[in-house]
C-alpha cells in the first residue's frame, strides 16, 4: 500500500513539475508595448506594473528599468527613478537618456550639483544642445554663472550648427 501511494505522490508531483515547465513564456517585447501604451494614456500606474512585470521575467534589460523610471516620475516617486535610472545606466552605460533623465528629476529636486553630474554624463555619450542646456540652467542655480553661461554659449553654437544654412 505504501509503495503505491509514493507511485501515485510521484506521478502527481510529475505532472504538477511538466505543467510548470510548459507555462507560456513572458513576452517582454508585449509587455513594453503595452506600458508604453498605458503610459501615453496617462495610466501610469498601471504602466508601472507592466514595466515591473517585465522586469522580473528579465532584471537585467537597461530599457524596462528606463521605462520603470518614467512611469515613477509620472507617479511623484522621483527618488525611486533616480535609482531606475541609475540601473538603466549600470546595466547599458552606453545610452545618455537615462543619465539625462535622472540629471532633470534631480534638477527637479533642487540637487543641482548632482544634476550637472547627470547631465556631464549624458553629455560625454551625446553632445546634444538640450543637454547642454539644461546643463547650463542646473549650473545657473547652483550659482555657477560663468559655468552656465559657457554651456548656454555652446548649446548655441551646436544648435547652429545643426540647422540648416539660411540663404
Amino acid at each position: 500500500m505504501r509503495k503505491r501511494l509514493l507511485i501515485v505522490f510521484v506521478i502527481v508531483v510529475s505532472m504538477a513539475f511538466n505543467a510548470c515547465a510548459k507555462e507560456k513564456p513572458v513576452d517582454i517585447t508585449a509587455l513594453y508595448s503595452e506600458g508604453k501604451r498605458l503610459y501615453k494614456e496617462q495610466k501610469y500606474a498601471d504602466s508601472l506594473a507592466t514595466f515591473e512585470k517585465a522586469l522580473s521575467a528579465n532584471p537585467k534589460d537597461a530599457q524596462g528599468w528606463f521605462y520603470k523610471g518614467n512611469a515613477l516620475v509620472s507617479l511623484g516617486r522621483k527618488d525611486e527613478a533616480v535609482k531606475a535610472y541609475d540601473e538603466s545606466s549600470r546595466l547599458d552605460p552606453s545610452k545618455p537618456s537615462p543619465l539625462y533623465n535622472k540629471g532633470t528629476v534631480l534638477f527637479s529636486l533642487g540637487r543641482y550639483n548632482e544634476a550637472i553630474d547627470a547631465f556631464d554624463g549624458a553629455l560625454k555619450l551625446d553632445r546634444r544642445p538640450n543637454f547642454l542646456l539644461n546643463k547650463g540652467t542646473a549650473l545657473d542655480k547652483a550659482g555657477r554663472h560663468d559655468e552656465a553661461v559657457a554651456a548656454f554659449n555652446e548649446a548655441e553654437k551646436l544648435q547652429h550648427a545643426a540647422s540648416p544654412a539660411k540663404r
